[in-house]
């Protein structure tokens, strides 16, 4: 999720305007993958039959299986300025570039894996988590992702 609030000013003649702004911007994403399996690991069971694409994507490594993928949830709340050019090719049709340049301050939680685990020296099934990164924070400056375009618009 991305929101973005701002003003664009335009200055130009005949068919190519120039275009220069800024905006606020507070962006969110999160991620998170979850696996219900059909057959439960037990005593009994310690090595429950899985596809081979779940052990080629490293969700299986012998008696142990992922069960749950929390990756950090980021927040970003920052300044944008972008600057570009258009060139209207008809009346309403312009194609266009732009780049912005970003200053924002990035903040996220904690990324973890959980999985459950046949123990034989005690013969049960445990769950465990396995920390991947604390939760970090940075200020960033530069294009990254949000960096440029080129587009086609059409004005009504």
């Amino acid at each position: 999720m991305n929101i973005s609030l701002g003003s664009e000013y335009r200055r130009g003649y005949k068919r190519v305007q120039g275009i220069f702004g800024g905006s606020v911007l507070f962006a969110s994403q999160k991620e998170r993958m979850v696996a219900n399996w059909g057959n439960e690991m037990t005593v009994v069971n310690q090595m429950p039959s899985y596809s081979d694409i779940m052990a080629e994507a490293g969700l299986i490594n012998g008696n142990r299986r992922f069960l749950e993928k929390k990756n950090s949830t980021q927040h970003f709340l920052g300044l944008t300025g972008h600057v570009g050019i258009e060139y209207f090719f008809t009346k309403k049709m312009a194609l266009g570039a732009e780049v912005n340049l970003t200053l924002y301050k990035q903040f996220g939680s904690q990324s973890f894996n959980k999985y459950e685990e046949y123990i034989v020296a005690n013969n049960t099934v445990e769950e465990r988590t396995k920390l991947l990164a604390p939760g970090d924070s940075g200020f960033y400056f530069g294009t990254d992702n949000l960096g440029g375009s080129l587009y086609l618009m059409f004005y009504f």
